[in-house]
């Protein structure tokens, strides 16, 4: 009972001790400088960052539909090995025949290029090149929106 109680009165006392340590940024020595201030922004605004990994994310669009036009490779192999036992064997008059070999292997390799698409490709490389030209253009315009909100802010 008394390590029951000691347990519930320690637990919420080590948890406030431990919010006390957490200390918060230092305040700036000196005062900010608009340069800094806009450095700061690039370097930590949750809009530039999430900016940032759209224009990743459409980067990775364009290359998946640049990916149309270009041609496909593909290869499969395989090998089997039989057990000697499980071989089926016929003996006739002066010799055994065997019926099935013991190893096997195959391979093939397959390129394939689309000759005609009826304009497909063409437009998926387009798609490719707008695609990544709108990602950049919308976080050129989002920088850009930020850095004005700090200038104005700062002014």
């Amino acid at each position: 009972m008394n390590r029951l109680l000691a347990s519930l009165l320690l637990t919420p006392a080590l948890a406030l001790a431990s919010l006390a340590q957490t200390n918060p940024a230092p305040w700036p020595a000196e005062p900010l400088t608009l340069n800094h201030a806009l450095d700061l922004a690039l370097r930590q605004s949750p809009a530039i960052l999430k900016g940032r990994q759209d224009l990743a994310e459409s980067h990775g669009l364009a290359l998946q539909l640049r990916s149309a036009a270009l041609p496909r490779l593909r290869g499969a192999g395989n090998t089997r090995v039989l057990d000697e036992e499980g071989i089926e064997t016929a003996n006739f008059g002066g010799g055994a025949v065997q019926f099935q070999q013991d190893k096997s292997w195959a391979a093939t390799i397959e390129l394939a290029q689309p000759i005609f698409t009826a304009g497909r490709m063409s437009s998926s490389l387009r798609a490719a090149k707008l695609t990544r030209e709108a990602a950049l253009a919308q976080f050129q315009a989002l920088v850009a929106d930020a850095l004005l909100e700090i200038r104005v802010a700062y002014d």
